[in-house]
């Protein structure tokens, strides 16, 4: 019987203490790792056919267009996959502070850059598309 008494102490004890375990710091924290996606030519086509990205890691994402056709990119899974610092364009920053975004639209007879900064929450593979065709995968690790 005291056997069994001290376990139920024990484990109300146990059952007592802290558990939430919290990261030091923001996620969000720069430097962003530096990712690069190359919109070229007409209708617009990358080379990248997978991008690798790990959960909890800060990135950027810079997405350029040589200004060929207007290039609509897509990846509505992905974007519900991350938390979303920030969308800059020609250097207007964009703050967005969580998710809302399906996508981008760039090009139309002008080079241009988007970088989008954003920590990946959510394992898994997500296509993107280029003006609704499949044209490569982000993959979250």
């Amino acid at each position: 019987m005291k056997f069994a008494s001290r376990v139920a102490a024990l484990v109300l004890v146990a059952l007592s203490l802290p558990t939430t375990v919290m990261a030091e710091g923001s996620l969000a924290k720069p430097p962003a790792t530096a990712l690069q996606l190359d919109i070229t030519g007409k209708p617009g086509a990358v080379a990248a056919g997978t991008i690798d990205i790990e959960t909890g890691k800060y990135y950027r994402l810079t997405i350029t267009s040589d200004g060929g056709d207007e290039v609509l990119f897509t990846a509505p899974g992905f974007f519900d996959a991350i938390y979303l610092n920030q969308i800059v364009v020609n250097d207007a920053e964009i703050k967005m502070f969580g998710t809302g975004i399906k996508g981008l639209e760039v090009g139309e007879n002008i080079a241009n850059k988007v970088d989008i900064t954003f920590v990946a929450i959510k394992p898994g593979d997500f296509p993107f598309m280029l003006n609704g065709t499949d044209a490569g995968m982000l993959h979250v690790h």
